[in-house]
């Protein structure tokens, strides 16, 4: 078995339980577990990672945690490395409550890739450049 402290950075706090957020996480994990198994195991889901440092030197989310390590791990710059990302299915639940405190009502899920969306500013924007299309073709 191995100790590990965990320190999230930035907005992926937010995606902690919140009884978990704002404090380093301490974590016993399998021996072998890799870092990203660990992180995940504690509510952030990878995609969300952007680097990760153990007691101050880069690692690899396939990295082992070793025992008494200090690990910090910060978001994906947007845009950085690559598309957008948007959050793991399981943390739609929480996204949808907080969306409808802010008056959003109407979420859909796209038949063709199954993830879900809302009519926001995009949306609206897209949809009357497709019409425009329809209508000239």
């Amino acid at each position: 078995m191995s100790r590990a402290t965990f320190r999230f950075h930035g907005e992926l706090d937010a995606l902690l339980a919140a009884w978990r957020r704002g404090q380093p996480q301490g974590a016993a994990c399998a021996e072998h577990a890799s870092l990203k198994h660990a992180i995940e195991s504690l509510g952030v889901p990878h995609t969300e990672i952007g680097r990760v440092r153990v007691d101050g030197r880069e690692a690899t989310l396939d990295d082992a945690v070793t025992d008494g390590s200090i690990v910090d791990v910060l978001p994906a710059a947007p845009g950085a490395d690559g598309p957008l990302r948007f959050l793991a299915d399981a943390h739609l639940g929480a996204l949808a409550r907080r969306l409808r405190l802010l008056g959003q009502q109407e979420f859909r899920r796209c038949a063709g890739c199954g993830r879900v969306y809302w009519p926001g500013s995009h949306w609206r924007r897209l949809s009357a450049l497709v019409a425009a299309f329809r209508a000239g073709a």
